[in-house]
């Protein structure tokens, strides 16, 4: 009973030391006046750095065609080239006019194959194949990631080279305590 009366006692006077408004413990924090603009920001609280992600470019290599622009054709993996389905890719067919015998109906060579049989494919014009459709014979076509360009827009900076980044010296506050 006897420390109870003496806590009760004790405690009212210590509380407010506790609470950190006693004389002895008080620490006063820095008012508006003791701050200065932050030099190194200007007292923006950022400052701007060049990207590191495209060091400043504001693109970084497509990486879906390595920065070539361009991919293979899917439709005739890269050849450029599409077999004639005429001819079945010889060049050749059959001549239309001996049905591949090389005479006409009174034994003579015929005038339309010269005694060969064949004739020159007419889709083909003899070559065996057609420029593939698909990339128009280049073998190669523009990707669809970068529109062929080789590169894309640097996601980090939004394709500016430059970015935001907290003052170090002030911590984003835009001031600093004045120097005593």
């Amino acid at each position: 009973m006897k420390h109870r009366i003496l806590f009760n006692f004790i405690y009212p006077l210590l509380l407010p030391c506790l609470l950190n408004s006693c004389s002895s413990n008080k620490s006063s924090s820095p008012s508006e006046d003791d701050y200065v603009e932050c030099e190194e920001c200007e007292g923006n609280g950022y400052v701007i750095k060049e990207c590191s992600e495209c060091e400043g470019e504001g693109n970084i290599t497509c990486s879906y065609c390595y920065g070539r622009g361009g991919v293979r054709c899917s439709m005739c993996f890269g050849s450029g080239r599409d077999e004639c389905v005429s001819c079945n890719g010889t060049g050749r067919k059959e001549c239309f006019s001996c049905n591949g015998s090389g005479y006409d109906s009174d034994g003579d060579q015929c005038g339309m194959c010269w005694g060969d049989g064949y004739e020159r494919c007419s889709m083909c014009f003899g070559k065996g194949y057609d420029d593939c459709f698909s990339c128009n014979g280049r073998g190669v076509k523009p990707c669809s990631n970068c529109d062929g360009e080789g590169y894309v827009e640097c996601e980090e900076c939004s394709g500016y080279g430059k970015v935001k980044v907290e003052c170090e010296e002030c911590n984003g506050e835009g001031k600093v305590l004045k120097d005593n």
